[in-house]
């Protein structure tokens, strides 16, 4: 009888062993620091020189391979000076959008391919991306990420590095 309550108790340690208590469980939260380069294409290009932007990003984890991520942008591009001489254009705003991680990266990176919806100086427009996370520890990672952004008339890409820290 002593050997069964001793399995009993052996069993029971080994089977609560295994899942995390609350407080070591992870939050499915990230929060994203980016600074990029834009480059205007198309028509965009005849009026536009490129120019260099940054970014703040929030992800919230719904599920393994999916994420929505909300955050803040803006971009600094010069006015071509044969057209219309010295001159700037700030383009800023908000982003919302989802994401889906697209494979194990079978090495040090996991790709993941992004769509958003830009809310930028009182217009909307759309983005699309591809980029991939490179693990530095369990919660920071570096994101290269090249994306295809068009607000009203303005049509750039945007080439980056960014700073991820899960919480």
């Amino acid at each position: 009888m002593r050997n069964w309550i001793t399995a009993l108790a052996v069993g029971a340690m080994a089977a609560g062993a295994g899942a995390p208590a609350a407080a070591q469980a992870d939050i499915p939260l990230a929060f994203e620091v980016r600074l990029d380069a834009g480059i205007p294409v198309g028509d965009s290009d005849d009026l536009y020189e490129s120019g260099v932007g940054f970014g703040v990003r929030a992800s919230l984890d719904v599920a393994p391979t999916f994420a929505l991520y909300g955050g803040y942008s803006q971009f600094t591009f010069e006015l071509d000076d044969e057209l219309v001489g010295d001159d700037e254009n700030e383009v800023s705003g908000f982003e919302l959008g989802g994401r889906v991680e697209v494979g194990s990266g079978h090495g040090s990176g996991s790709p993941y391919v992004l769509l958003g919806a830009l809310f930028h100086d009182d217009e909307t427009g759309i983005e699309a991306g591809l980029g991939a996370d490179y693990a530095v520890s369990w919660q920071v990672s570096v994101t290269p990420e090249v994306r295809y952004r068009k607000v009203d008339e303005l049509t750039f890409l945007t080439l980056g590095l960014g700073a991820r820290f899960r919480f």
